[in-house]
């Protein structure tokens, strides 16, 4: 499985309040955040970062990435693209002979049921697997920052992006950030078939939406429900997090003192 990691973006949220470091590079668990998120998410055997150029000539990026993925390839994303699908679509060249497929952002960790994704991944129909999430009270006061997948069962047929399915948004599956195809190829085809129609949200083309193209064609796609997202995309969420972070790491004896989350082989 080759794992497309984007995180080409300005962080401007977190410039705007006074952080030097570029959004991946923020300290979190005492690791770089894109290295947090990473071990959070399945395993791969190969590992694609697409990283702004400035930032590659600013800090040492590929020195902190090839520290923990040796072997990874590193992609300079030169300017702004018209969102997620179009940065992931500059490692084209990185998925034609692979077979399956990760996408993910760097600025979340989950903690998933590993046995029912290995399930869904062994079963040859599945085409493709959506990681969602419940809103929380929190995440709750702007549901509709948050993208949701329509569902017949626990197949997806529709993804909604940044717009509720229902009024009770805390009840639908909302999306992580999260994709996996069963064949890179086919994210390669709904993401172009997605541009050449211009379905944009917002002005950008996202990644969730390019799933429609697949399920048109009749592509069977699951949700995957975690059991836990923690989210540290924003300043306020991050601070949230360090402020709890700090209280478990105090608490020697506390059941959640560490990581909540932990690599596995």
């Amino acid at each position: 499985m080759v794992s497309i990691v984007p995180m080409a973006g300005q962080g401007s949220r977190f410039m705007q309040e006074g952080y030097r470091l570029p959004k991946p590079f923020i300290p979190i668990l005492g690791m770089p955040m894109f290295l947090a998120a990473l071990r959070s998410f399945p395993d791969a055997e190969k590992y694609v970062f697409l990283c702004r150029e400035s930032f590659l000539h600013q800090y040492p990026f590929e020195r902190e990435i090839r520290r923990h993925y040796g072997n990874a390839k590193i992609i300079p994303v030169r300017q702004d693209t018209q969102g997620q699908a179009c940065t992931c679509l500059l490692a084209e060249k990185e998925m034609l002979h692979e077979g399956e497929l990760l996408i993910s952002s760097i600025d979340y960790q989950i903690v998933y049921p590993r046995d029912v994704f290995e399930a869904l991944r062994a079963d040859q129909s599945v085409d493709a697997i959506v990681f969602t999430f419940h809103l929380n009270p929190m995440e709750n006061k702007n549901p509709e920052g948050f993208a949701y997948c329509r569902i017949e069962g626990n197949r997806v047929i529709e993804v909604v992006e940044k717009k509720t399915i229902s009024d009770t948004p805390e009840n639908d599956h909302a999306v992580v950030g999260s994709f996996y195809y069963r064949r890179a190829k086919e994210f390669c085809s709904s993401a172009k078939g997605m541009m050449e129609k211009d379905v944009r949200v917002n002005g950008e083309f996202y990644v969730g939406t390019s799933l429609n193209q697949l399920i048109k064609r009749g592509a069977d796609v699951r949700i995957l429900p975690v059991d836990k997202f923690i989210c540290f995309g924003t300043p306020f969420e991050l601070n949230v997090f360090h402020a709890w972070e700090e209280y478990f790491f105090a608490e020697k004896e506390h059941p959640y003192q560490g990581s909540p989350v932990e690599k596995h082989p």
